[in-house]
């Protein structure tokens, strides 16, 4: 499973829309789960001063993310996938919010210990 950021532009969006949105998407990733596909709706965070907002969801591809947002009739700017960087020494759910998918969590890749490096 992989991680992928969905950019949406909030500046024509009310803030009750924006909860309206999020239990729509939350609702199309339940129904795309019930039907056997892998992909977890984990969390929104919003920039006012931007009107942008950035929801992070697990999925075994883009196009999965895309019909769910597709199917919640919910717009959005973009669609790509990420890495998660977060060091190893925090503990996962170091946010108010700990990630919580019924599907395996996502891999986090490992420092080699020089300069920052990644490994396999």
């Amino acid at each position: 499973m992989a991680l992928f950021v969905v950019e949406r532009d909030l500046s024509s969006v009310p803030p009750e829309q924006l909860r309206l949105d999020q239990r729509e998407i939350a609702s199309a990733c339940s129904q795309l789960k019930s039907e056997g596909k892998r992909i977890c709706y984990i969390s929104c965070a919003v920039v006012p001063a931007d009107g942008r907002a950035v929801d992070l969801f697990g999925a075994d591809s883009a196009e999965l993310v895309k019909q769910a947002h597709v199917s919640a009739a919910v717009p959005y700017s973009r669609i790509a996938e990420v890495l998660d960087l977060t060091p190893g020494y925090l503990p996962r759910g170091t946010s108010d919010r700990a990630i919580r998918c019924s599907a395996p969590a996502v891999p986090r890749p490992r420092s080699s210990g020089r300069g920052g490096q990644l490994r396999p």
